[in-house]
């Protein structure tokens, strides 16, 4: 196939003509790299404003600027009974594009001010949930004390760090699990009250050390008693990243980072099954171009979430999980949808097509109320119409995102400092 977008070409295997025919959807003309980047043109994800609940009038931290065609509230009022998703639905117009008449729905159905959930003096972040006391924390749950990180879960008292699990009092470090008083590290198990380590498991107190296992005092890879230990900390001046960085070049790197996984690639996997290119991931099955994802089965082109409940048969989202079943071309569909195409901001639903900011609905299309044989009947309209127009298969544009490429929309791209 030749890539719609970029002009480059790129494959289509047996294997997913099987997983599209599942989905019930024609195979894709953008490349998986334009997907991508295409979904994330709907993604602010580190960009906040402050601004008025549209509901309330109070004062919030939101993800939306206030100049923003649609009204944005707050976490109590958008789940309030103060208002209804319902009121703004509309006919469909056979006459238009589907795109044209999903954006200007997009205009007017209120938004909730980010996706964060059950936080305390956590307000300053996003896509964060169940934290306290933590600043400038993006895809991060239950942390406590913790400031500007990125995908940290389970951790206490961290500064600058990405990719930490279970961790504490930690600073500087790049995909930790389970390490204590660590500082400026990546890809390590286990370690406690050292710095400047790389690939390291169960080490402690050691010093600009790489692939060792199960150490303690030792510094720049060579053993020391304690006490002498001790002294050569104390001489270490103006030790920093870039004299690490050349002190790695020395060591053999690990071709892949991950465990017990089969028939895999990408990198950072772990617990993973028949998945390719997939990247940041554990327990994904059947899955392919899956990014930073738990618990996903016959999944493509999804970015984030899964959650611990997972989600199956689920294709080009940005953001969908906890417990979805058949969900297509979705943004932030986060929670419990079943049979849902083409939706935004959507949670606890089934049957629904083409709708906005939607809570425990059934049988909607563009935000309005159908019988079920109703339903059945005009979204097969509907599908037809979008295969005519060429909008079936493909994800919501680009130029229709309320973020309209104002952002930050690519920073869930990870850096290596290392």
């Amino acid at each position: 196939m030749i890539c719609k977008n970029c002009t480059t070409q790129f494959e289509i295997t047996p294997q997913d003509l099987a997983f599209y025919s599942k989905m019930q959807v024609p195979p894709p003309t953008f490349c998986s790299s334009c997907r991508q980047m295409r979904r994330l043109a709907w993604r602010n994800e580190r960009k906040l404003y402050k601004r008025k609940c549209s509901g309330t009038g109070k004062e919030i931290i939101c993800i939306y600027p206030e100049d923003t065609s649609f009204p944005v509230y707050d976490h109590e009022y958008f789940f309030s009974d103060k208002w209804s998703a319902l009121s703004y639905g509309r006919d469909f117009d056979f006459n238009r594009t589907f795109f044209d008449q999903f954006s200007d729905l997009l205009k007017v159905v209120p938004r909730i001010l980010n996706y964060s959930f059950a936080n305390e003096n956590a307000e300053y972040g996003n896509l964060a949930s169940w934290n306290k006391n933590c600043y400038m924390c993006f895809e991060a749950d239950n942390n406590r004390d913790c400031f500007c990180s990125y995908y940290t879960y389970r951790s206490v008292d961290l500064i600058d760090c990405n990719y930490a699990v279970e961790c504490e009092l930690c600073n500087d470090c790049v995909d930790i699990f389970k390490c204590y008083n660590l500082g400026h590290s990546q890809d390590c198990k286990n370690c406690s009250d050292s710095k400047f380590l790389k690939n390291c498991t169960g080490c402690k107190s050691c010093f600009g050390c790489v692939n060792l296992i199960n150490k303690e005092f030792h510094f720049l890879n060579e053993k020391y008693s304690k006490e002498e230990y001790s002294e050569k900390i104390k001489s270490v001046k103006d030790f920093s990243i870039e004299d690490f960085s050349e002190f790695v070049k020395k060591f053999p790197h690990k071709f892949i980072n991950g465990d017990n996984n089969e028939n895999c690639t990408g990198n950072y996997l772990n617990h993973c099954q028949n998945s390719t290119f997939c990247f940041d991931s554990s327990n994904l099955r059947d899955c392919k171009f899956v990014f930073n994802c738990e618990k996903i089965k016959d999944g493509y082109d999804i970015d984030t979430y899964g959650g611990i409940e997972g989600a199956e048969l689920v294709y080009e989202c940005h953001s969908v999980g906890r417990g979805s079943f058949n969900v297509a071309f979705g943004n932030n569909v986060y929670q419990g949808l079943t049979n849902a195409f083409y939706c935004d901001n959507c949670a606890n639903s089934k049957d629904i097509f083409g709708c906005i900011s939607m809570q425990h609905a059934k049988f909607c299309i563009l935000n309005k109320q159908y019988s079920p044989s109703d339903y059945k009947d005009l979204r097969a309209r509907i599908v037809a119409h979008m295969q005519r127009t060429g909008e079936y298969g493909e994800f919501f544009p680009a130029n229709i995102s309320p973020f309209n490429g104002d952002g930050g929309n690519f920073n869930s791209i990870k850096s290596i400092f290392i």
